[in-house]
């Protein structure tokens, strides 16, 4: 039987078959590759330049594509698989915030490589923020996922879900534009020189040098000098440049993508975009696919080394 004839006979009796059509066995599984690969690049990565948050982020967001494509693979075997339907849905519509999540880590790097003066908040700050949001947009998109597939593996309304999805991806749209306002702005403060009153006598802070409280911790002077030049050497390195370039480029792509799942879903589980394949594979799958490799490619690892910060702002070199 040709798929032809397979999505005809699938798209007749969609009240069992939850996809409205036999996913590509071929493209689907050639994604599955793609990420298992590049799940692979970024775990290894991680572990070699000791990138803690932003290599757990990448490493659950794309396990999770990995998962889902598993589940897209045994839907293109069986569309009227209840199990494979619900593990794409909930694995690839979630996977994505934990990437950004990672991706908000590193604009507070950047902030602490470049000088903090020039940032409204402190370094910290961004991370607390933009990562609470995420989390909380991935707790409704995952929740949401569940009860919308569940019921309409049931058979039951699934709007209560669409609208908790919905909204989980909405949340994790508006939190990408906050983070491109802060990122511009920061931007543009530090190509004019004009750093915030407020923060400008605690830049020092953020390359590791001693602060007056008690609680604070305390850097020996030679580590403050080798952190100072680390520092100095990222900030004039042709590479940190593009690696941020790229970083802001996957950003533009899944913010892309979460616009497209939040029409997708507005249309409904029956709407054109939601039962057509090609639509999925173009604005989801691609999208999220080449963010991912320009992130592993150009991992933030390679430019900016072992530079940690912890939450007290106060920047440290992870020794590679």
């Amino acid at each position: 039987m040709t798929d032809f004839v397979k999505h005809l006979i699938a798209r007749e009796d969609s009240e069992t078959n939850l996809f409205y059509y036999v996913p590509s066995r071929a493209i689907n599984i050639v994604a599955l590759v793609f990420f298992v690969i590049a799940f692979i690049g970024h775990t290894g990565l991680a572990i070699k330049f000791k990138q803690r948050w932003f290599g757990i982020c990448f490493f659950i967001g794309v396990g999770l594509e990995v998962i889902g494509y598993i589940g897209r693979a045994m839907g293109s075997n069986n569309p009227y698989s209840r199990m494979a339907y619900i593990i794409q849905t909930t694995c690839l519509t979630f996977a994505p915030a934990f990437m950004m999540a990672g991706i908000y880590y590193l604009l507070a790097l950047v902030v602490v490589i470049w000088g903090y003066e020039y940032s409204y908040f402190q370094p910290w700050t961004y991370s607390r923020m933009f990562i609470g949001m995420d989390i909380f947009a991935i707790l409704m998109q995952s929740s949401g996922g569940a009860i919308a597939a569940t019921a309409s593996g049931d058979g039951g309304n699934t709007t209560l879900g669409t609208h908790v999805m919905v909204a989980g991806l909405a949340l994790q749209v508006v939190s990408t534009i906050f983070v491109g306002v802060a990122s511009a702005l920061y931007y543009h403060r530090l190509r004019t020189n004009q750093p915030w009153s407020h923060t400008i006598n605690k830049s020092r802070a953020s390359y590791g040098s001693v602060r007056d409280s008690e609680k604070a911790a305390v850097f020996d002077r030679d580590h403050a000098v080798h952190l100072r030049t680390r520092m100095s050497v990222i900030r004039n390195t042709r590479w940190a440049k593009v690696t941020i370039l790229m970083s802001i480029l996957a950003t533009v792509l899944i913010f892309v993508r979460s616009i497209y799942r939040v029409v997708e879903l507005g249309e409904g589980w029956a709407g054109t975009l939601m039962v057509t394949e090609v639509y999925f594979l173009s604005m989801d799958t691609l999208l999220v696919g080449v963010a991912v490799w320009l992130l592993m490619v150009f991992y933030p690892g390679w430019a900016l080394g072992g530079v940690q910060i912890s939450e007290g702002h106060r920047a440290s070199v992870m020794e590679l």
